[in-house]
Formats: structure tokens, C-alpha cells, sequence
């Protein structure tokens, strides 16, 4: 399968910050824009296969390897008063129960989340839909045993496809776009949010998060592309880049 969605679009974005089209073989995946950052293989091997979005290739991830750039690696990610994650991503079946990271700063352990795209979150009446994790505190929501927060879409991401998922947040606002529309759901999506974002030293992982002193949360499936922009997109933009 060829790679159809332009890496070129995305370097272009004015706020890009760092984006990566998993080329590489294996070990590091390089990031390329103005401030990139390297994700480090943790857990063991995560195996590029044929098939991509922004390259011929595709990062595939299974439980128990994830993809990490430390935080005093990836300051430049830290970002709270504005902040766009776009990852193209293809679906795989799971062999657990919990949710699946897909790419963020949410370090559940140490109480530093920040920003994080989430598939299969299971709160307020949700499953199998994408999401936009975020929070203004970093531990969990006052008042509840979890973070609460997040801009969650309507509709089921189905697998055996690439799905585009773009995350954003300013002034005030979480969305979530799956495939360059704005997925919208009654009261979660757009999602009302007073920021700034918390403050995190947390790492930036890629398929896992840190919580209850382990990594979990595994992504299972394929990624074609990953990108974060230090502003939020608009529409319009987040259409364009969302074509295949």
C-alpha cells in the first residue's frame, strides 16, 4: 500500500513542531521539523512494516513496546496554553480490557498529565471512539477516582483502515477531528475546558502511558504518521491535511 497523504503538507504547517513518518527501519524514529525530537524504542522492538501515510512505511504496536522521547529530550512538546496532535493511525484487534494511548504527555503515575490522544476511553458512556485527553490539574478530575476530561467523538473507529485523528486545545476548548471532520458528540465534542494545561515534566510516549507504576494502556495496530503543531489547527486545515 502505497504512502497517499503528504508529509509535505505537514512540514509545512507554521506551527509545527515535530513530526514523524516512521520510515526508518527500526530503533530511533527521527523527527523532522523545526524543533524534532527522537522516539526511543522501549519494551522491545516496535517493527516498521509496509504500508504507510506519510512514507511507504508504518510503525506496527503491540503490547508490551511503546515509543518514548524523555522529557529532557522533548521540552519543546510541553505545551499548555495551545496544542495539536495529528496521527494517522490503522486499528488492529486487542488482546486486553483497558483503553489505548495512542501519543501524548500523560503520566498518570507522577500526576503530570497534560495532552494525549486516547482510542476505546470507556467514560461517560463511551467506547471504540477517539478522544483527546486533557487536563488543567494532572492528577485526576476533582472528585473522581479518573481524569474525566477529554473531547470525545461520536462515532466508532473502525478497524482494518487508516483513520485520521487530529487532537486540539485553545482557549478554553478540546477537539476531536477523525478524518478531517469534527466528530461531534452532545457535550464532549467540542469540549468546554478552562486551561492553561498542566504544568508536566512528563515524558512524550508513543502506543503506552505510565499508570499505577507500570506502562499500559497498549495501542494495538499499525501508525503512518504523527505530528504536534504549539497551536491549535482550524478546520479547514485540519481537512486539508487529513485527505488521503
Amino acid at each position: 500500500m502505497p504512502a497517499t497523504a503528504s508529509a509535505d503538507a505537514i512540514l509545512a504547517l507554521p506551527s509545527l513542531i515535530s513530526m514523524w513518518d516512521f520510515a526508518e527501519p527500526g530503533g530511533d524514529r527521527v523527527g523532522r521539523g523545526p524543533r524534532p525530537c527522537a522516539l526511543h524504542e522501549r519494551g522491545g522492538a516496535t517493527a516498521r512494516v509496509e504500508g504507510g501515510v506519510w512514507s511507504p512505511y508504518s510503525a506496527r504496536f503491540q503490547p508490551g513496546a511503546w515509543l518514548e522521547a524523555p522529557f529532557a529530550e522533548s521540552q519543546q512538546l510541553d505545551l499548555r496554553g495551545e496544542v495539536t496532535l495529528i496521527s494517522w493511525v490503522w486499528r488492529e484487534p486487542k488482546d486486553h480490557t483497558e483503553c489505548q494511548a495512542v501519543a501524548g504527555r500523560w503520566l498518570e503515575t507522577g500526576r503530570q498529565r497534560q495532552y494525549c490522544l486516547f482510542i476505546d476511553l470507556r467514560i461517560h458512556d463511551s467506547q471504540e471512539q477517539g478522544a483527546l485527553h486533557v487536563s488543567n490539574v494532572g492528577g485526576p478530575t476533582p472528585g473522581e477516582r479518573w481524569c474525566m476530561d477529554a473531547a470525545i467523538g461520536g462515532s466508532a473507529m473502525t478497524m482494518g483502515r487508516w483513520h485520521c485523528m487530529v487532537g486540539t486545545f485553545a482557549r478554553g476548548e478540546a477537539c476531536f477531528y477523525l478524518d478531517g471532520v469534527l466528530d461531534r458528540r452532545e457535550r464532549f465534542n467540542p469540549y468546554a475546558y478552562p486551561g492553561p494545561l498542566h504544568r508536566s515534566d512528563a515524558d512524550f510516549t508513543v502506543g503506552a502511558v505510565h499508570r499505577g507504576g507500570s506502562f499500559g494502556n497498549w495501542f494495538t495496530g499499525r501508525m503512518g504518521g504523527l505530528a504536534v503543531c504549539s497551536t491549535a489547527l482550524d478546520a479547514a486545515t485540519v481537512a486539508r491535511i487529513s485527505r488521503r
